[in-house]
């Protein structure tokens, strides 16, 4: 995801289960990597760190198990765990949708997580981004608490892949991506009013990426990032301009 505080323009990439948190921050104009290290991370959930989001100047991680940390950066840049794991959703009232914090790939498997930068000056209860599960191939619809909390709603969702498919979405232009692994031949869908997701128009765009694909970041103008996950290093990125 696009990343600021006075360092050149870069993507924040997080790596997955088993590798504590790590980051990159990845230049976008050519691929260097400017910046290594770990996210601080509490004990109550598991490092297995699958979507990536940022509202204004507080980052959001959701783990395959729906639970969410944030963070903000601190005057000397660096990143500061400033809310512990909570659920996605209300545990007491959906149950469903979340399962134990230190599991791995359980319950809904989620691995997308996308909002608005702006979320925050939206209405109470509009839908401002999604939290996408690899298993139901649904994105369910997120709010913003006053407390700055995400909250997931079951009912509002919108299906977009086979099981097992779903791997990542982004906004760019008030338009919502959403990109497949390589069981959904890596592809990528242009959702345009997706605030209302029985009305939502969804287009095709051709495969992008290589590899298994799963981090998807859009910019304006139509430039998609595909990040694989090959399980083993280096990583692949490819960068598209799609029109």
């Amino acid at each position: 995801m696009p990343a600021g505080h006075n360092r050149p323009a870069h993507l924040l990439v997080v790596a997955d289960s088993g590798n504590r948190g790590e980051f990159n921050e990845v230049a976008m104009t050519d691929g260097r990597v400017l910046r290594s290290g770990h996210l601080p991370l509490d004990p109550k959930a598991s490092d297995d760190l699958e979507g990536l989001t940022r509202i204004g100047d507080t980052y959001y991680a959701i783990t395959s198990s729906g639970w969410v940390r944030q963070w903000r950066l601190d005057s000397h840049g660096n990143y500061q765990l400033v809310r512990p794991a909570y659920p996605i959703s209300n545990r007491r009232h959906h149950p469903h949708m979340t399962c134990t914090p230190t599991e791995v790939n359980c319950g809904r498997n989620y691995e997308a997580l996308c909002a608005l930068p702006d979320a925050a000056s939206k209405p109470a209860g509009t839908c401002i981004g999604f939290a996408g599960s690899k298993r139901a191939g649904r994105l369910y619809c997120l709010t913003l608490k006053r407390d700055g909390h995400l909250r997931a709603h079951t009912k509002r969702n919108l299906r977009v892949a086979s099981r097992g498919q779903l791997a990542g979405c982004h906004f760019a232009d008030g338009v919502l991506y959403a990109g497949m692994n390589l069981f959904g031949a890596n592809r990528v869908l242009r959702i345009r009013g997706w605030a209302h997701p029985a009305t939502a128009t969804v287009e095709r765009v051709p495969s992008l990426g290589r590899g298994f694909s799963e981090a998807l970041a859009a910019l304006p103008g139509g430039v998609i990032y595909r990040m694989s996950d090959m399980g083993g290093a280096p990583s692949l990125v490819d960068k598209y301009k799609c029109q």
